[in-house]
């Protein structure tokens, strides 16, 4: 499976409590949040940290690391893609990890560096 699939099936699975704002906020996870546990679980390590319950992953509490960035083939650290839109936006407008699984399958112009 390619990263984003992976990505894309953890989204879908149910098994993450869905947080604005923070990646991981005491065990409640955005959709970047997401991917960096998606990577820790098939890729490799992060160096990670906890503050006030909040986990940081390569020193990154809101946006994704590079190496995860680049992992996923994504163009930048919040999911920019479109015209001013972002998966970080998305997520914390709160619209749910199933509608972002969606709007990432779709291959939103913008979204992956190799379009």
């Amino acid at each position: 499976m390619l990263p984003k699939d992976l990505w894309i099936a953890a989204l879908r699975s149910g098994y993450y409590q869905w947080n604005r704002e923070f990646l991981d906020d005491a065990g409640y996870i955005s959709c970047l949040g997401v991917a960096c546990h998606v990577y820790l679980q098939n890729r490799g390590q992060l160096a990670l940290s906890r503050v006030n319950g909040i986990l940081y992953f390569d020193g990154q509490s809101r946006a994704l690391p590079k190496s995860v960035q680049q992992w996923l083939g994504l163009r930048n650290k919040i999911g920019k893609y479109g015209k001013g839109q972002s998966l970080l936006q998305d997520n914390d407008s709160g619209i749910s990890f199933r509608d972002i699984a969606n709007i990432i399958e779709s291959e939103p112009e913008g979204l992956f560096v190799s379009e």
